[in-house]
């Protein structure tokens, strides 16, 4: 895990962002390419541009990451970086429970409109 540019979140590089998601380093790259991960960035390292960092919170959003905190508070990440990853989690809850409010809320309103 490395800081990221800021130096205020926690990034993976691939090898870890696919274990953590439990899919391939190619899922990772390929989501990645697809623009899954808005604030990866080039760690410092061998290689043109040096390694990928996928920071943590960009893996939630995405959908790879559902039990990242249960991760981080067992490998002893610091709080700031637990809380970021909690807060990032219940705003995508948050959505999707206005998201499933707005279906339920459609499928009722079609269940009492009068028949034609």
């Amino acid at each position: 895990m490395v800081s990221s540019e800021s130096g205020h979140h926690e990034a993976l590089t691939l090898a870890e962002a696919a274990q953590l998601a439990g899919v391939s380093r190619d899922t990772i790259k390929r989501r990645l390419r697809n623009g899954a991960f808005p604030h990866a960035f080039r760690g410092r390292g061998s290689g043109p541009g040096g390694p990928w960092c996928i920071p943590m919170t960009d893996l939630i959003a995405a959908g790879l990451a559902v039990n990242a905190t249960d991760v981080l508070r067992d490998r002893g990440q610091d709080l700031e970086t637990q809380l970021a990853i909690a807060q990032t989690e219940a705003r995508l809850l948050r959505s999707h429970v206005d998201d499933l409010r707005r279906a339920l809320n459609r499928s009722c309103s079609c269940e009492r409109a009068p028949k034609p």
